[in-house]
């Protein structure tokens, strides 16, 4: 049984009735759990890569003598194009237009933005937890929701 798409609705929408059986079945399922995998392992090594340009560029920005706020944001706008190369092209190898994404994007990370320091004021100020806590707890609550977002909405 092979299948030439790498789409995840192309391998399922493919089944027949001869797929039912245990082992082409199998096979199925084991294509669908890979598929899944890459796409999630590479969200995290490009959202990863991502984050390090973005705490280098911040640190940079801020030994020029720049406010950390400041050189935060700054650097945050910045790595926003290499997320969305990464992410259309690596981690969701999307079709959709650029016409869409390019705004769709940008509009998600800025929400994301608001979620993570939403996260962290309640996390820190209200619930008092540790900084480094709030911290994760931003950073997994987003991560996790950008990802949804994503690979729902925008590519």
């Amino acid at each position: 049984m092979a299948h030439a798409s790498t789409n995840l609705w192309g391998i399922v929408a493919s089944f027949g009735p001869s797929d039912l059986q245990s082992d082409h079945l199998e096979f199925a399922m084991l294509r669908i759990t890979n598929f899944d995998m890459r796409e999630k392992l590479v969200f995290l090594v490009v959202g990863g890569l991502s984050a390090g340009c973005y705490v280098i560029l911040a640190s940079a920005l801020h030994s020029l003598a720049l406010p950390p706020v400041v050189a935060s944001a700054i650097a945050y706008v910045l790595c926003v194009p290499l997320g969305y190369i990464g992410h259309r092209f690596f981690t969701f190898r999307s079709r959709r237009p650029h016409r869409w994404a390019a705004i769709a994007y940008p509009a998600l990370q800025g929400l994301a933005l608001l979620m993570a320091t939403a996260i962290t004021f309640i996390s820190a100020s209200v619930l008092k937890h540790p900084p480094i806590v709030a911290f994760l707890l931003a950073a997994m609550i987003t991560a996790s929701a950008s990802y949804l977002a994503q690979k729902h909405f925008v590519f």
